[in-house]
């Protein structure tokens, strides 16, 4: 996550100061407002973004729904359902 956050404030670095402006593409020259903000936007999402990401990869957390009965039910979900028909109300 650093490296790229890192690229991107080189790219950035380079559009702003205009280094190696005469080798560039001329719409590079013509979008290089743009660019600086989208590379600018980028590298502060990811800088913030970054504690999260890293959180969310490195300690994943199981979700919770519909799809977890089977493992409460266990090797045998046919247990949970009444053969004779009874309720266990008593009568």
């Amino acid at each position: 996550m650093t490296l790229v956050i890192g690229v991107l404030i080189v790219v950035l670095a380079f559009l702003f100061f205009k280094i190696g402006g005469i080798f560039w593409p001329t719409w590079m020259l013509a979008y290089r407002n743009p660019l600086i903000a989208l590379a600018g936007f980028l590298a502060i999402f990811l800088a913030f973004a970054s504690p999260i990401i890293v959180s969310a990869n490195s300690d994943p957390r199981p979700l919770s729904g519909p799809g977890n009965y089977g493992i409460e039910a266990g090797p045998y979900p046919e247990s949970f359902s009444d053969s004779d028909g009874d309720d266990g109300g008593g009568e």
